[in-house]
């Protein structure tokens, strides 16, 4: 007698790293990231479906499948119609992506999920599939407003010259655009610079700010890192090449210890390109010259500063260094290296959550 498709997908989840009795529990329709996997153990059950099923689960496919029902309707799908299942599976989960024109260029965002707005904004070089399991597991309480940064992903190319007080601007037009604010806003190492930027242009448009892998000035030895990156994609380097060159900076020892894991993300990242060189560049640029340390003092939001323990890219201590800074800042540490937000997901987003409520229950009791 065949297995059932949900069963065998339960298999699949403890293969990748899922505790038995967890797994055991889920209901076909909880996310499996938020409930059953950190980031890392949902790629490893990525690759682990492609080679059960012998299928391809495109990147964008897999942000958006979230339950066992929307994994098992792919698997299906693909079988049935190989060549529109990503958009089949897709359907369960809603997301409105659009874009706004500024300056002649496109700004690439989506909106997703529910409850009061939360911005996120993108590292350097990546686009929305980054946020991955996070944005799922913040999308069940929060509406996720994602916006790609200039020069990434589907959005046009960056500005000239690039600082991250111009990326500000952009996150402030499309705020503008959706008439939001004041939000929490979510930035995620670039994104935590252009978040600190964006607290000092628009003060009364920001709630809280929740500061991932970042800090008011980039260390030196971050520095010359993101420009070895820099100048690597300019030379032509292919992207597996350079996925593994960052994965060594940005993963934590635990993970780089696990070839399961490392090779399960460069299977999905297989089929996307390596980020655009002139696209990266000019992030590069707004990074190495970021500086609010003067500034700082300024930001009167409360803030969350998150930093992985493990992380050599960007010492923890700069992005202590960035909570004292903040007038209401607040320092905590996570699993992981400068991905901790993927090393250490259901973590994040229940400290994130926790933050956020207690922010709205602040102001609620304040009348502000």
């Amino acid at each position: 007698m065949a297995v059932p498709m949900i069963d065998q997908l339960r298999e699949l989840i403890v293969q990748a790293g899922g505790n038995v009795q967890t797994v055991r529990e889920l209901e076909p329709d909880q996310a499996v990231a938020h409930n059953a996997l950190d980031s890392f153990g949902f790629t490893a059950f990525i690759a682990a479906i492609e080679e059960r099923f012998a299928i391809r689960v495109s990147d964008k496919s897999s942000v958006k499948l979230r339950s066992l029902n929307d994994f098992a309707q792919y698997v299906e799908a693909q079988h049935a119609r190989p060549a529109d299942a990503g958009t089949r599976a897709a359907s369960s989960v809603a997301a409105e992506a659009s874009g706004l024109t500024l300056d002649g260029a496109q700004l690439h965002y989506e909106v997703t999920g529910s409850g009061p707005p939360l911005l996120l904004l993108n590292g350097i070089g990546l686009d929305l599939s980054a946020w991955g399991p996070l944005a799922q597991a913040l999308s069940d309480e929060r509406q996720l407003v994602l916006l790609e940064t200039r020069g990434s992903g589907l959005s046009g190319p960056p500005p000239e010259p690039c600082t991250t007080a111009r990326l500000a601007a952009d996150a402030l037009a499309l705020l503008d655009h959706l008439s939001l604010g004041p939000v929490d806003v979510l930035g995620f190492s670039l994104g935590g610079l252009v978040a600190q930027e964006l607290a000092l242009l628009a003060p009364n448009r920001i709630r809280s700010l929740v500061l991932a892998a970042t800090a008011a000035r980039l260390p030196g030895r971050t520095r010359r890192v993101i420009d070895a990156w820099r100048r690597l994609l300019l030379a032509g380097v292919d992207a597996e090449a350079f996925r593994r060159e960052q994965f060594a900076w940005v993963f934590g020892a635990a993970t780089l210890e696990s070839d399961t894991l490392i090779e399960g993300a460069l299977s999905t990242f297989a089929d996307v390109p390596a980020p655009s060189a002139r696209g990266f560049a000019a992030q590069a640029d707004a990074c190495l010259a970021h500086d609010t340390r003067e500034l700082a003092s300024r930001i009167a939001a409360p803030a969350l500063v998150l930093a992985g323990e493990d992380d050599v890219l960007l010492p923890t201590a700069a992005a202590e260094t960035l909570a004292g800074l903040l007038p209401r800042g607040r320092f905590e540490r996570h699993p992981g290296g400068h991905a901790f937000l993927s090393e250490s997901t259901r973590a994040v987003a229940a400290s994130v959550l926790r933050f956020l409520d207690e922010q709205r229950k602040n102001e609620s009791a304040t009348g502000e």
